[in-house]
């Protein structure tokens, strides 16, 4: 725990300017309604643009973060220093991760500071009880945090890649195409079935909730077992990503595949039974994802 603490602090130490430029970010919504002339109220403005900022602030603070963290001391030869002394991997990762949340989350919401009263009004107007907004709340924090996540994992695995420059580029390039193809592939059975796309995003959300964990596990073999060697900690996770990855992606394809084509068996629940006048069943009922309406012949 010590040496959590200690890489945690580091971290914080060293990027502390981002909590000034948040605060500094601020302040623009502040001075936008005078900047720019628009027929909508001068709170709207301030509120639109924090939000917009805040989440430009956040996606540019992930990837910079994740780019110039571990990867850029392997290059460096400045990741042997924490190894010369007693930090574990675990340590090590844990304390930059839980630095990299507080950085983002904190020099974000300094910037979204002035649409803080219309977040407060959104919270409180969903439906429900007080238990089933705090999930609601909950919910929302875990996916920023999830998002997060995968936004400083892929730009550390990116600048890894980058930074290695060896053979091993061409098996990422690999799984990644064959991810991609899976991923399209997916979408397009499930855009026939969905009417909506919220529901798509629904279908998909444990899928990428899944993909979260993977980047985490990666990440800790790369640091445990690459240490301070970049072409082998590039492998390392390379490998244990790619796997991890392909596997998530190809349950993803199954799924879709499954939902896109239901058979009788997949039923759990039946509205609806009606004989015809010939040897056909006309069933309608609901399967493990999606309302589907089909004959039995």
């Amino acid at each position: 725990m010590r040496a959590f603490r200690a890489v945690f602090l580091r971290e914080i130490q060293e990027h502390r300017l981002v909590f000034l430029i948040g605060g500094f970010l601020a302040l623009i919504p502040l001075l936008a309604p005078l900047l720019v002339p628009t027929s909508h109220s001068a709170r709207d403005v301030r509120e639109v643009t924090a939000m917009a900022l805040s989440l430009a602030y956040a996606l540019t603070l992930s990837i910079g973060l994740g780019m110039t963290g571990i990867a850029s001391e392997l290059g460096s030869d400045r990741h042997g220093f924490f190894f010369a002394r007693p930090v574990g991997a675990g340590s090590l990762l844990g304390g930059k991760l839980a630095a990299a949340f507080v950085l983002v989350a904190g020099g974000s919401l300094l910037a979204v500071a002035p649409a803080a009263t219309q977040l407060a009004e959104i919270a409180s107007g969903w439906h429900g009880s007080t238990g089933t907004r705090g999930l609601g709340v909950a919910f929302v924090a875990a996916s920023a945090m999830g998002a997060i996540l995968l936004v400083l994992g892929c730009a550390h695995f990116l600048s890894l890649a980058v930074r290695a420059r060896d053979a091993w580029l061409a098996v990422d390039l690999t799984w990644l195409a064959t991810l991609a193809a899976l991923g399209f592939w997916s979408y397009a059975q499930l855009e026939a079935i969905f009417a909506s796309p919220l529901w798509i995003g629904i279908f998909l959300a444990p899928f990428i909730f899944l993909l979260m964990p993977a980047v985490v596990v990666a990440w800790l073999l790369q640091v445990a077992r690459g240490r301070t060697d970049l072409s082998r900690s590039h492998r390392w996770m390379s490998t244990a990503l790619g796997c991890m990855a392909l596997a998530i992606g190809g349950w993803l394809a199954i799924s879709a595949y499954r939902a896109a084509r239901p058979e009788p068996t997949d039923l759990f629940a039946l509205d609806r039974v009606q004989a015809g006048s010939g040897e056909w069943l006309f069933l309608k009922g609901m399967t493990g994802s999606s309302l589907i309406e089909t004959c039995i012949i």
